[in-house]
């Protein structure tokens, strides 16, 4: 390898290790945006169970609708009871269950 050739694969090599810098940056960047983002969004669901105690009910709602369209769509066969994929809409149970806690 002559000099040239030499001074082309160090180049090459710092480019390299500057562009495992910046993606290991960003990566880092990216988990912090990503917490802050799950913090706010904890704190928000936080304040809507402590001003309207209901808001619980319509969270369980809404999974089971998910879980039931899920099923629904789905190419296998499931053989469940409702309570076993929260689609058990008995919301004076889920009520029982939130005051125990």
């Amino acid at each position: 390898m002559n000099a040239v050739e030499g001074k082309q694969v160090a180049q090459q090599e710092a480019e390299r290790a500057k562009f495992e810098v910046e993606k290991a940056r960003q990566e880092a960047k990216s988990v912090v945006v990503r917490a802050k983002g799950e913090a706010e969004v904890a704190k928000m669901i936080s304040d809507a169970c402590s001003r309207n105690p209901h808001f619980i009910k319509l969270r369980y709602l809404e999974a089971a609708r998910e879980i039931a369209h899920t099923v629904a769509h789905g190419h296998n066969t499931i053989y469940a009871d409702a309570g076993g994929l929260l689609l058990s809409t008995d919301l004076a149970k889920l009520d029982k269950d939130a005051s125990k806690q």
